[in-house]
């Protein structure tokens, strides 16, 4: 009676042991990722032709890989078109590493934001949904050094300020020349894609002394220079707008009505900034002795309506 109840016992022990070592997996809810990217997220100075490569790999089911797709673009929105290669890096317990490298058909332009997005699922159906980073390509290079004011001779030439609109893709450059006691202040821009500037334009009309321009643009990518200008006997700070066709007259921005308690004071070492909006604001920054000592005073243009407003450091 005992051997028939202990190899019942037996056989049900046996078919527990059987059974657990058939449990399932846990389901796979982690969809892929991506690691080793290059160039790396937010790198600069990216070549022009350089290559997009990266590591998409997944811990449960595997990537698919005819899923993973790579769409390249500016901020203008142009797409970069190219081919891509899918290739098997390695296998581990089944677990498969794949590294995708994305060639584009054209070469990408100077010192743009390249977004580079990449989208997958691995056989459960989890999504990578757009793994997005950024990168910057180089500035442009000129290959040697080239000559911006080849058109004003053997004239001294100093204080060169440069600015570029990341709309257009043209580069302003700002100047002064000229002896001390009678320098003049001078611009000049290399248009997109030009290899040489256009000719030096001069911004000032009178015979004092013009000296220490700043530049900035406009949300329009028009120049706007400021410098200080000694025609009144001491140093003031002047300002001349670019429309697109013609510069401006100069006009000065630390006129006595504004909180200017000394008319013989000195205004120099300017700089400008525009705020981008519509209608743009300007903001003009300058050292000033008003005071009997140095201060820094700042104000601020509304050039739709020419209204002026000062505010002291």
């Amino acid at each position: 009676m005992k051997r028939h109840i202990i190899f019942p016992l037996m056989l049900i022990s046996l078919f527990v042991i059987q059974s657990s070592s058939y449990a399932q997996a846990p389901p796979d809810e982690v969809a892929s990722f991506v690691t080793n990217c290059s160039p790396a997220p937010d790198d600069d100075q990216v070549p022009l032709n350089n290559l997009i490569s990266f590591d998409i790999t997944d811990d449960g089911t595997n990537v698919n890989i005819d899923s993973v797709e790579v769409k390249v673009a500016n901020k203008k929105g142009k797409s970069f078109n190219g081919n891509c290669q899918k290739v098997l890096k390695s296998v581990n317990n089944k677990k498969r590493d794949y590294t995708i490298v994305y060639q584009s058909n054209q070469m990408f332009d100077n010192e743009q934001d390249i977004t580079i997005t990449i989208t997958a699922f691995d056989y459960a159906g989890n999504e990578l949904k757009s793994y997005e980073y950024h990168i910057i390509t180089e500035m442009r290079s000129f290959g040697q050094n080239r000559k911006v004011n080849s058109d004003l001779g053997n004239i001294d030439s100093s204080h060169p300020v440069t600015v570029c609109d990341s709309i257009s893709g043209n580069t302003w450059v700002t100047w002064q020349a000229g002896p001390v006691g009678s320098r003049d202040i001078y611009v000049s821009k290399l248009p997109s894609g030009a290899v040489s500037f256009d000719s030096a334009v001069k911004v000032t009309g009178n015979a004092s002394d013009q000296c220490n321009p700043a530049i900035a643009l406009d949300s329009n990518g028009k120049p706007y220079v400021v410098w200080q200008d000694n025609s009144s006997g001491n140093w003031d700070i002047y300002l001349s707008i670019y429309d697109g066709t013609d510069w401006s007259s100069e006009r000065m921005v630390n006129e006595p009505e504004n909180n200017q308690t000394n008319p013989a004071s000195n205004q120099v070492n300017p700089a400008i900034v525009l705020d981008g909006q519509t209608p743009n604001q300007v903001y003009v920054v300058w050292q000033d002795d008003d005071a009997g000592n140095q201060d820094i005073y700042i104000l601020r243009i509304r050039v739709m309506v020419l209204q002026h407003q000062l505010y002291r450091n």
